[in-house]
């Protein structure tokens, strides 16, 4: 399931697109944390439940000259 969540996202933002969902709770923050536990790299605006999780870059690694 996370696999394909994963999969779904990557492909829509190559292509440009959107994934949305109608999500009906009390509060925007409840909302807010909903979504990051479906999708923990989604953006808010405002933010109420914090920065999302970023990737680290991959670590460079330098050429030996031979």
């Amino acid at each position: 399931r996370k696999a394909h969540l994963v999969l779904r996202r990557s492909f829509g933002l190559m292509r440009g697109r959107h994934i949305w969902m109608v999500v009906a709770a009390r509060s925007e923050l409840e909302v807010q944390k909903l979504c990051r536990e479906l999708d923990p790299k989604c953006i808010f605006t405002p933010d109420l439940v914090g920065p999302p999780v970023t990737d680290e870059p991959p670590k460079k690694r330098r050429r030996r000259r031979s």
